[in-house]
């Protein structure tokens, strides 16, 4: 009888170790943020880019903050290092306000994928508001762009520029960088880079 306790306590005990283990497992297989958005976290961004999350920062609405960032506002310094948190969270145990924080805040812009490459807001749009304007078909365009392709199609010829592919650029600049399929970010790439950098767009 003593054998076939030990026995049965002996199952019961691999059982529970088992079940013990692949409970830690599918814990510890929940993804973090940094792990969830490798391709998109800036964690190691230069002093330029982290300054522009500062500032970027300096100007959000509370309400769109979580509490931490808010108390952050009047001293950015300690974003960095609050991104760095963010990345070691868990992405299932936080709330839809936290990640958006994360990638407003945290993340590469799409002015980091592209630089050296976009028009500056002072820089010359003659050329890329022809670019656009000149496409024979809408074909593929995104629904901002036709929009401001009749835009600009209604403007007289210079003197009077139009601004509306500079603003919706400068723009698009600064937002949250989402991959290289991200429409947003394949406009860019088409119709606010210097002319002559890239493709031509058919």
């Amino acid at each position: 009888m003593v054998k076939v306790g030990l026995a049965i306590a002996g199952a019961a005990g691999t059982a529970t170790t088992a079940y013990l283990g692949y409970s830690l497992i599918h814990k510890s297989s929940k993804p973090t943020i940094g792990e969830k958005w490798s391709e998109f976290l800036l964690l190691n961004g230069t002093e330029a880019q982290w300054s522009l999350r500062k500032t970027k920062l300096s100007k959000g609405i509370d309400e769109s903050l979580t509490p931490e960032l808010r108390k952050l506002k009047s001293n950015t310094d300690g974003l960095k290092d609050w991104c760095a948190e963010a990345a070691k969270k868990t992405y299932s145990d936080v709330d839809s306000l936290y990640l958006s924080n994360v990638r407003s805040y945290c993340t590469f812009y799409v002015r980091d994928k592209f630089e050296g490459k976009y028009i500056e807001s002072g820089g010359s749009w003659e050329g890329a508001n022809k670019r656009l304007t000149d496409l024979n078909s809408d074909d593929g365009l995104s629904s901002e762009m036709k929009g401001i392709k009749e835009a600009l199609k209604k403007v007289s010829s210079p003197p009077k520029t139009p601004e509306d592919l500079k603003n919706w650029c400068t723009s698009a600049y600064d937002k949250p960088y989402l991959g290289e399929n991200d429409s947003l970010f394949k406009d860019v790439t088409l119709y606010c880079s210097k002319v002559g950098t890239t493709p031509s767009p058919q």
